[in-house]
């Protein structure tokens, strides 16, 4: 959230009488910064939002904080001690298969929930996956850019979100209105997982968009040698052009990938 919003975790003082654990998550909003951007929900929508969804792997809201004198609004938030999902990659590396489907599992579990209520996350990546624990399971996290998809409305030129996750479908402004953003975007994230990099190293917009709208990658050697076929297929499944072809949530739950991968636990 960089340029509006900065996350911090705090010790909460006051568990006993308000309930909430003894580590928190404080997400602090610059109002005004909001509000310059037309392409973001406002902060009264990505906090309804919030309080609307109860999902285990969702980070929890508790409550908001208002300040007016400096016109921030703090959020918050279930802390989640394990870190960030990209903090892993840094780290180690590339992730084991059995593990990266685990965690492709959970998000795909969570993503059904939000595309079954008509909501498109719009930012999913490695940062904004994080782990309850070292050992524990996945919550997502920063709904600033989500939103409700308007049936039958068409996408605009405009779009948000991290640009190497950009689906093809939010750069050609083609289309109406779709979770399908998020799928897209899924399948960076496993991606990155199975090797540890991105799938374009491009840093020039111009050649990242043709790259992104192009379909253009590929599983380089020796990264992906030992990576099964499966695997790759799920990849290829998400990251598919046609968002018409490409593989839904409930559709990747059911992939063949998921199941061998169980199997080889």
């Amino acid at each position: 959230m960089g340029s509006y919003a900065i996350v911090r975790r705090a010790h909460n003082l006051c568990a006993k009488a308000n309930g909430y654990p003894d580590e928190v998550a404080i997400k602090t909003i610059d109002v005004a910064k909001v509000t310059m951007h037309a392409q973001l929900p406002t902060v009264e929508a990505e906090v309804a939002l919030l309080r609307s969804l109860h999902h285990p792997y969702i980070a929890k809201l508790y409550e908001t904080i208002s300040d007016p004198i400096s016109g921030t609004i703090s959020l918050v938030l279930e802390y989640a001690a394990g870190g960030e999902l990209y903090s892993l990659i840094e780290r180690g590396g590339a992730i084991a298969e059995d593990e990266a489907a685990l965690i492709l599992a959970e998000l795909l579990d969570v993503v059904g929930y939000l595309h079954a209520r008509s909501i498109v996350h719009n930012d999913i990546k490695p940062e904004n996956v994080c782990f309850v624990n070292e050992a524990g399971s996945i919550r997502l996290i920063d709904f600033g850019y989500a939103a409700i998809v308007r049936p039958n409305v068409l996408r605009g030129s405009s779009w948000c979100g991290t640009p190497k996750y950009v689906s093809p479908e939010q750069l050609s402004g083609r289309g109406f209105e779709s979770t399908t953003p998020d799928m897209w975007a899924l399948g960076v994230t496993l991606f990155t997982m199975l090797c540890a990099f991105p799938p374009w190293g491009a840093d020039d917009e111009a050649v990242l968009h043709r790259h992104i709208l192009g379909g253009e990658y590929s599983f380089p050697s020796p990264w992906w040698d030992d990576i099964s076929a499966e695997a790759k297929s799920m990849v290829r499944g998400l990251m598919t052009v046609d968002y018409e072809r490409r593989l839904t949530a409930e559709d990747a739950a059911r992939h063949e990938w998921l199941s061998t991968s169980w199997e080889s636990c």
